[in-house]
């Protein structure tokens, strides 16, 4: 699941989040399915039929446990990010 579509979505979406690939904290805010199964996956699709408030509960949701800027996170994973502390002599 992409961390960056809870910081541009403007409408309260609600992700369909695979189990064995999204960030465990993501589960929570997202609907679910496995990856391996075609109607778990078609069944995941409750965003479309949940009620509004929820849908926003989800969506502040996701946006709290995501980076302020959606760059963070990549910048956090390459080893010459400036942000990255230096190894110990």
């Amino acid at each position: 699941m992409a961390k960056e579509a809870p910081a541009v979505n403007t409408r309260d979406g609600v992700p369909d989040a695979l189990e064995n690939t999204a960030p465990p904290e993501a589960l929570d805010y997202s609907s679910r399915s496995t990856p391996f199964d075609i109607q778990d996956q078609a069944d995941a699709s409750i965003a479309l039929t949940m009620d509004p408030e929820e849908k926003a509960g989800c969506s502040r949701g996701l946006k709290e446990i995501i980076s302020p800027q959606p760059g963070d996170w990549s910048d956090d994973q390459s080893p010459i990010s400036p942000r990255r502390a230096a190894p110990e002599p």
